[in-house]
């Protein structure tokens, strides 16, 4: 069986009781920090182009962008608020695991509940903490013993498109079987490569926002009876294998799944930077 359907299978029996209380308790400081960095990003270049565009592209008001009054199709509002939280550099990141995972699910669960309208704040929590769980096992799992990143990927944004995908299908209440198509969709839409960052292209600040728009899609197209390849990770074709020539560690992806969570080893970060520069910022000042 496919990981896919392991996934779904969590996040589909995963209650807020479930969740150990420093889980929720990671959450919730994630969910605040990504407002605050998000806030923070707002003005800058990149950012303000994106949302600028969606703004204008205008359509069905369902989701808020963070620091307007205007709402938008909860697409284009996560896109918007998730692009906006990574444009400084200054959101979670699992460091193991060297991508962010909050970016990927926070801005899905308050862009969909809203638009639904029935989302409670458990279950906004309960959502999110299995998005960050599913976003640090996918790149956990990847090149075990060596750095993901030396494959090219912008890891945040080449695993958000399923994380995503699978966050959102959550909040929408979809079933296991929906939930697998979700993510075979996501997948179907990776990308994001990491010449952005050589070439110091706005780009790098874009990707994110291009996951969460593809992933709340995806739930949106298989909540509609769409489907996606079922193998999408371990296939013959699948991601690992694709993405990453078969170099992967399925025990790091599905070991304790459920009753281990990812986001206790989430970090906030300091300051806007990757963590490499940091400890120098910390003997300067």
């Amino acid at each position: 069986m496919d990981a896919a359907y392991l996934f779904a299978k969590n996040f589909v029996n995963t209650k807020y009781e479930n969740l150990p209380p420093e889980v929720v308790e990671a959450t919730k400081k994630e969910i605040l920090d990504l407002l605050g960095v998000a806030l923070g990003g707002a003005n800058q270049p990149g950012a303000t182009h994106v949302c600028a565009l969606v703004k204008e592209w205008g359509g069905k008001e369902e989701s808020s962008i963070i620091g307007s009054r205007q709402k938008v199709p909860a697409p284009n509002a996560a896109q918007a608020n998730a692009t906006m939280a990574h444009t400084l550099d200054f959101d979670d990141v699992h460091e193991a695991a060297v991508m962010h995972p909050g970016i990927a699910s926070i801005p899905v669960v308050l862009a969909v509940g809203e638009a639904q309208g029935n989302l409670s704040g458990r279950e906004l929590i309960t959502c999110a903490a299995l998005g960050v769980d599913m976003m640090c096992r996918l790149a956990l799992a990847t090149t075990p013993g060596k750095s993901p990143i030396d494959l090219g990927w912008h890891l945040t944004s080449v695993f958000g498109f399923m994380g995503a995908a699978a966050t959102a299908a959550r909040a929408m209440g979809l079933d296991e079987e929906t939930i697998v198509n979700a993510i075979g969709i996501g997948y179907h839409q990776s990308g994001g490569n990491g010449q952005c960052v050589k070439d110091g292209a706005l780009t790098k600040r874009l990707g994110p926002g291009f996951a969460v728009k593809g992933g709340i899609t995806a739930a949106l197209m298989a909540r509609a009876g769409v489907t996606g390849a079922k193998n999408s990770l371990e296939g013959e074709w699948g991601f690992y294998r694709q993405y990453a020539d078969g170099d992967y560690s399925r025990e790091i992806l599905a070991a304790d799944l459920g009753k281990r969570f990812e986001g206790v080893n989430v970090a906030i970060k300091p300051y806007p930077c990757c963590r490499w520069a940091q400890p120098a910022i910390d003997g300067l000042r």
